[in-house]
């Protein structure tokens, strides 16, 4: 599933939580809310997804309080990097 911005993502996660296991977020999002408000967001509301950010590198120190429990990817990276890093987060907890 994709969403565009950080409401549609909650709309989304509204609708489909139960089939969601990683929200992979940018911190750079279009409208009202940013990438850190909604990975706070989902954090409270869906315990059992694994919120990753995806930032520029001047954002890592910022991200560093909501995803304590989670990973985060500074750009750039490779797309085997990703793939690698999801695997990772899809191990249970």
């Amino acid at each position: 599933m994709q969403a565009v911005s950080a409401e549609e993502a909650q709309a989304v996660l509204g609708e489909c939580a139960d089939e969601i296991d990683i929200a992979f977020i940018a911190v750079d999002l279009p409208g009202e809310m940013d990438g850190f408000v909604l990975a706070k967001t989902i954090r409270e509301r869906a315990e059992g997804i694994r919120v990753a950010c995806r930032f520029f590198s001047e954002g890592s120190q910022a991200c560093q309080p909501i995803v304590r429990r989670g990973p985060h990817l500074r750009k750039p990276y490779e797309p085997q990097t990703l793939v690698d890093w999801i695997k990772r987060l899809r191990i249970p907890k």
